[in-house]
């Protein structure tokens, strides 16, 4: 009888023990939400992506650089978008959604031979800035547009 026994008193204290750590956990997730807004998340990652694909250079703003894409998305979901370099050598154009989980929409690597143009369909989570960059000769030009998204991103 006296396993029995204290086999209760052993379970007891491990359910003592696992709430007290599942308060704990609890405590510690709220304590750092409120630290971390959600809307900084996205900026952060759209930051940090643009600064790894730049080398840590700054792309400078370029009307040889085109982005044609519309100022209202009816449907986040299917937005067609157009990119154009008039900029000699262009080697690659890349595209950029601020507000997107993978902030890097596309990146297209063309040869000398190659016209730089491409038009392509994207997905966009929410209304925000898009950027197109264009890469000339370890050179960064660029082109962006504030798009506002009415239904249907991703996420």
């Amino acid at each position: 009888m006296s396993f029995f026994r204290d086999f209760k008193a052993d379970k007891r204290l491990f359910l003592k023990l696992l709430g007290g750590g599942f308060v704990l956990q609890s405590a510690s997730i709220l304590a750092r939400g409120a630290e971390v807004h959600l809307d900084q998340v996205p900026s952060r990652l759209f930051d940090e992506t643009l600064r790894d694909e730049l080398q840590g250079k700054e792309a400078q703003p370029s009307d040889q650089v085109i982005l044609e894409i519309p100022l209202v998305a009816e449907d986040g979901a299917v937005v067609p978008v157009t990119l154009k370099s008039h900029i000699p050598m262009t080697r690659r154009l890349l595209l950029f959604a601020e507000k997107n989980p993978g902030p890097l929409l596309a990146a297209f690597t063309f040869s000398p031979d190659m016209e730089p143009f491409v038009s392509i369909r994207v997905k966009l989570n929410a209304s925000g800035l898009v950027l197109a960059v264009a890469e000339s000769e370890g050179h960064f030009y660029s082109a962006h547009q504030e798009v506002t998204v009415r239904v249907g991103g991703c996420g």
